[in-house]
């Protein structure tokens, strides 16, 4: 299949359903006709064409929507037809009275509608007027490549564009109504990335009338598997924005050697996705259950050539922070080994892990605090890359054995096959491990059992892991994060520290877009900062968006197939 040129429509949309069709119409033809360069061969325009999300009430917004065949659609349809391209249109659309659904519409070049999808997963007041959307996202085979939609609000939580990832998608089609610039930023190309395919999105401009936001931010974007932005719109400016991509690039999800995003996945283990609000165990938790504040360290230190030294230094820069007021210390993933070397000697690295544990069990107990140490575990013959939470009485409360594993640990090392998570005084704590973050469904799992914070010993493997996994793994589980990063790591980013903000706040996408405290990359730098694990019980993003509550669980059965090898 050859490149694919597509554009990315970003107009202002008003009140007047006749005058929006004009300009849609008008701007599709204004896409067709690039000043310079081919015609695209598929175009997205933003979500709710025909008329903002607000109504004065049920009967409004179903007199507001368009019907399917109706004047609106099918005009569209017809400027496919003319242009001979792909069109893919978003606005509400008549259910059986009074029901209304938000609804993504793929026109094909012929001017028929190749398939429909309508919003699973609905913003604040779009609840008041809008259903929720009764199927589950498809993927549809076109003549351009395999093209998943989903819409807007969809994108904050990973469920529903990751069954689409699981379903082959190639592009995903992404229509926004959005005032806050983090899906843009952080949501959008976070979803490229973790799944491996093309995402086009494209926003509304202009003032949002009673709304959340003074105005529409724009920043349409074309972003490619790899998460890195490829076209992006201006934030007030109507416009179009153009790319040629390469659909056949998001059927190999390999990443780094002998790893691959969607193969590599542990499905059999993923059973609580699909879980009823009844059964997530997060959702029986008091949100208003309060907890103490703590101060927090992510160590970061690596191999220095000898084990001894480096568990010395460790021991060191432990004492250093416990002094100044840490309760819990999270060193990187196997920080006192060259990880190279493990697979050369396991055996020997487990003894030198066990002989570690010791001596953190005895600096736990001496300091008063909490350290998670990722060593390497010896059990009836095997070996595991495990996390294990030491606590201030010098016990093992609790431990972690890594479930995904990356292709130097498979050499050596088991995959573990559970996610728990364990009590402490200021909130409940789950672990990860390195390639575990690469994965949405680590975290996910361990906030629907009811973790507050993550410990994550990491070692950056992949650009874009800290600049938007690692964030988005917090953000869309409303969370705490703490990722000590090995100061070896494949990439120069320091540890980091992430605070699950307290619901509401002002502006309301702070929330769904957290800020980093980080160190600086080098050995022996650390990064401290104080959590209220308390924060992040309270799962809304917005009034009536809720991150686990809104799922809709029904629908994510493919999350629980087994995986395929990339198709390259």
């Amino acid at each position: 299949m050859p490149p694919v040129r597509v554009a990315t429509v970003q107009y202002a949309i008003g009140q007047d359903v006749e005058q929006n069709l004009t300009k849609c119409l008008r701007f599709i033809d204004l896409a067709c006709a690039p000043a310079d360069g081919p015609k695209p061969s598929l175009i997205l325009l933003p979500e709710l064409c025909n008329h903002p999300s607000r109504y004065r009430d049920q009967n409004h917004a179903y007199e507001i929507a368009l019907s399917i065949p109706g004047p609106f659609v099918d005009a569209v349809s017809a400027r496919a037809r003319t242009h001979a391209t792909h069109i893919a249109m978003n606005a509400t659309v008549k259910g059986p009275q009074p029901r209304v659904f938000d609804t993504t519409i793929l026109i094909g070049p012929d001017g028929r509608i190749i398939g429909t999808h309508e919003k699973q997963y609905l913003f604040g007041h779009e609840n008041d007027c809008i259903s929720i959307g009764r199927n589950p996202g498809r993927v549809f085979e076109t003549a351009i490549g395999r093209i998943g939609l989903y819409i807007c609000q969809e994108g904050l939580i990973p469920e529903s564009s990751r069954c689409l990832a699981v379903e082959g998608a190639q592009i995903l089609l992404n229509p926004l109504n959005s005032g806050g610039p983090d899906e843009g930023a952080l949501h959008v190309p976070a979803r490229a990335a973790e799944n491996r395919f093309w995402v086009i999105s494209c926003n509304n401009v202009g003032p949002i009338p009673g709304g959340h936001a003074r105005n529409f931010v724009g920043g349409s974007e074309i972003v490619d598997p790899m998460g890195r932005i490829v076209a992006k719109a201006s934030e007030n400016e109507e416009e179009v924005v153009y790319a040629t991509i390469v659909p056949e690039e998001a059927d190999d999800k390999r990443v780094g050697r002998d790893n691959d995003l969607l193969a590599d996945r542990r499905p059999e283990l993923y059973g609580l996705l699909t879980a009823t609000n009844e059964e997530v165990p997060v959702c029986a938790l008091p949100a208003d259950e309060i907890l103490p504040r703590v101060r927090v360290s992510a160590v970061q230190v690596s191999f220095e050539g000898e084990v001894s030294q480096t568990l010395d230094r460790t021991i060191e820069t432990i004492r250093e922070v416990a002094s100044g007021g840490t309760r819990v210390v999270v060193l990187p993933e196997l920080s006192l080994f060259d990880r190279d070397r493990i697979a050369a000697d396991p055996a020997g690295s487990s003894r030198t892990s066990a002989d570690a544990l010791t001596r953190f069990k005895g600096l736990a107990r001496e300091t008063g605090i909490h350290i998670v140490a990722s060593l390497v575990e010896a059990d009836a013959g095997r070996y595991f890359s495990t996390a294990y939470l030491v606590g201030p009485t010098g016990e093992v409360i609790g431990k972690y054995r890594q479930v995904h594993l990356w292709s130097t640990e498979r050499r050596w090392a088991a995959p573990g096959d559970d996610f728990p998570v364990f009590t402490t005084p200021f909130g409940r704590i789950g672990m990860m491990i390195g390639y575990d973050c690469l994965m949405p469904e680590a975290a996910r799992i361990l906030a629907f059992k009811g973790a507050d914070i993550i410990a994550f010993p990491c070692a950056w493997r992949v650009d874009w892991e800290p600049r938007l996994g690692v964030v988005e793994r917090a953000a869309e589980n409303r969370l705490c994060l703490i990722a000590a990063a090995r100061a070896d790591s494949d990439v120069a980013r320091g540890s980091m520290i992430i605070q699950a903000d307290r619901f509401p706040c002002f502006p309301h996408w702070w929330i769904r877009s957290p800020i980093p405290a980080e160190c600086s990359p080098g050995n022996g730098m650390h990064v401290s900062a104080g959590l209220a694990a308390m924060y992040g019980r309270d799962k809304r993003d917005y009034d009536k968006t809720d991150q686990v509550r809104n799922r809709r669980p029904e629908f994510y059965g493919a999350l629980l197939r087994a995986p395929e090898r990339s198709r390259v």
